[in-house]
């Protein structure tokens, strides 16, 4: 055990105090060993994660990231499987690689406006509702212009809707495209 002389203590404690405020303040990657990102965990922290780092995660919960604009990288090389919503609106996320990715749920990337490039060449489910009127996982993906997705089998309802620039898609493996998935 430590001992502090009373004098020190209240010292110390403004310190403490002081470099929690400044560090709730700038802007972090978030990062570990995780082997599961739970449901909204980093949700309530939209002006603080710039990255997301996590190369033993094997699944995004639901709205993990959800509403983090200033995400900007995002590297997952042991996902699996991306939760819905799981990243709405990262607005800076601009490519996305997801090596060893299977299933990405609806709304998971949506409003992800600066998405460009996707390759998730293990994807074989993209979207996992079919609910009318539910949102796809990459829709309103405004700039998004290609998608390496070969291994993909089922595209569902709205899957890359309103994505007006996508002009590259790879999926020689489709046997099933839902209503309004690539309007």
């Amino acid at each position: 055990d430590t001992y502090l002389p009373s004098e020190m203590a209240p010292s110390i404690v403004n310190y403490t105090i002081g470099c929690d405020q400044i560090a709730k303040r700038m802007p972090t990657y978030a990062h570990g060993i995780a082997d599961t990102i739970t449901p909204s965990a980093f949700a309530g922290l939209s002006d603080m994660i710039t990255g997301v780092d996590f190369p033993n995660c094997e699944s995004v919960g639901s709205y993990a990231f959800n509403n983090c604009t200033l995400v900007s990288e995002v590297s997952l090389p042991s996902c699996r499987t991306i939760g819905e919503g799981a990243f709405i609106s990262c607005k800076a996320i601009s490519t996305l690689s997801l090596p060893v990715c299977e299933v990405i749920s609806n709304k998971a990337f949506i409003s992800c406006t600066s998405l460009t490039n996707i390759s998730a060449p293990n994807l074989t489910v993209l979207g996992t509702n079919t609910d009318i009127g539910y949102n796809g996982p990459f829709e309103s993906c405004t700039r998004l212009t290609s998608a390496y997705v070969p291994n993909l089998a089922n595209i569902l309802d709205r899957a890359f809707c309103n994505c007006f620039s996508l002009s590259d898609l790879s999926i020689s493996k489709c046997t099933l495209l839902g209503a309004y998935a690539l309007t």
